[in-house]
């Protein structure tokens, strides 16, 4: 996958949108700052251990990481 098409599709996600990590985890976006620091994702995921609601914001850049097809254990699957 290009980076081209890898930020377009990061740009295009909404509130409710889900993804899994490359951990398992199901996030649900909160909200995409796209003109906050070159653009940041607002997720949330439920803990497997620590059962409560965890958020976590991330730039564009680490999901680009993530979604290369190089590294198949970094890989983040959007689901709409």
């Amino acid at each position: 996958m290009k980076i081209e098409d890898i930020y377009k599709k990061i740009a295009s996600l909404k509130e409710g949108d889900t993804f899994i990590d490359d951990q398992g985890y199901k996030h649900h976006v909160v909200t995409n700052l796209i003109n906050e620091s070159g653009g940041q994702i607002v997720s949330k995921y439920f803990g497997k251990h620590k059962q409560w609601w965890h958020y976590i914001i991330e730039s564009y850049f680490w999901f680009e990481l993530r979604m290369r097809d190089g590294d198949k254990s970094l890989k983040i699957k959007i689901k709409k």
